[in-house]
């Protein structure tokens, strides 16, 4: 028993058009923000670009302070120094 080609072709674009999706569905992520190597003692002026890209999830990939020191008040303070950095903070707040 053999389908006539106009129904597999019906099943074929039945299967392809249920497959595309023109919208993501409600609640997906669909802009992602990566950083690294962030020196938290110099300028900052990336935040407001990224910032402008309306991002929904952040990643850092790489160094979000600078972890070169086996003394932890001074890592504490680098971390805080981050933690006060108003584009930063914004960026904290949003996603």
């Amino acid at each position: 028993m053999t389908m006539p080609k106009s129904r597999c072709f019906l099943l074929l674009l039945l299967l392809i058009c249920s497959a595309c999706q023109s919208t993501p569905p409600a609640g997906s992520v669909t802009r992602i923000a990566f950083g690294s190597c962030n020196r938290s003692d110099l300028p900052q002026p990336l935040w407001s670009p990224i910032l402008e890209s309306e991002p929904q999830l952040w990643i850092w990939t790489g160094d979000n302070v600078y972890g070169d020191t086996l003394d932890m008040s001074v890592l504490a303070t680098k971390y805080r120094e981050q933690s006060a950095n108003p584009g930063y903070q914004q960026l904290q707040a949003r996603v």
